[in-house]
């Protein structure tokens, strides 16, 4: 089951992970058509297989994201 608002559209997801292997999709508000809002791509993969969502990705900011690349920011890790 993916965590509320990190799918995007299921087309978006598709690319990253076997839709058939979830049980469920958790979702935002969403619509298969575009609107004034977050520019594509709004999913990112990381090297680990998890999912960042949005241009900057939601993750509490007192724990940035050390996933070998920061995809929000493009700058690599050790």
């Amino acid at each position: 089951m993916t965590a509320s608002g990190t799918a995007g559209y299921s087309d978006e997801l598709a690319a990253y992970v076997d839709l058939s292997s979830l049980g469920a999709v958790v979702v935002k508000s969403l619509a298969p058509f575009a609107w004034p809002g977050n520019a594509s791509p709004r999913v990112h993969a990381l090297v680990e297989g998890a999912w960042l969502r949005g241009r900057r990705g939601h993750r509490p900011a007192n724990r940035p994201l050390r996933a070998g690349r920061d995809a929000a920011r493009g700058r690599r890790h050790p």
